[in-house]
């Protein structure tokens, strides 16, 4: 940040930004099982909501890049600590909650 702040203030460089990557999941969440992946995003998205307001007088953009779905080994984790969790809940939860088939 002092590097940035110093080249704006020299004029050395045009536009000076942050560029922070974060996802989809960060802006829509409803991923059931990745409530600590969504939450992480969303906080990304907030940091760099607030940098941006505290960085905008000294011209320094902020920027999230926020890709897409892709098919990771995140999301075969994710279905896999679902099953294992709804497999080790008592009956009288699962028969709170009830079984639904996968769409996937």
């Amino acid at each position: 940040l002092p590097f940035l702040k110093q080249q704006v203030f020299a004029k050395s460089y045009k536009d000076s930004r942050i560029i922070n990557v974060s996802s989809m999941a960060g802006l829509t969440g409803g991923l059931p099982g990745a409530s600590m992946y969504c939450g992480s995003k969303f906080a990304v998205e907030g940091f760099s909501y607030s940098l941006r307001m505290e960085l905008a007088p000294f011209g320094i953009d902020v920027v999230n890049v926020n890709p897409s779905f892709h098919k990771t080994d995140l999301c075969t984790t994710v279905s896999s600590n679902l099953q294992l969790s709804w497999e080790k809940l008592r009956p009288e939860i699962r028969e709170e909650y009830g079984e639904r088939k996968s769409t996937t």
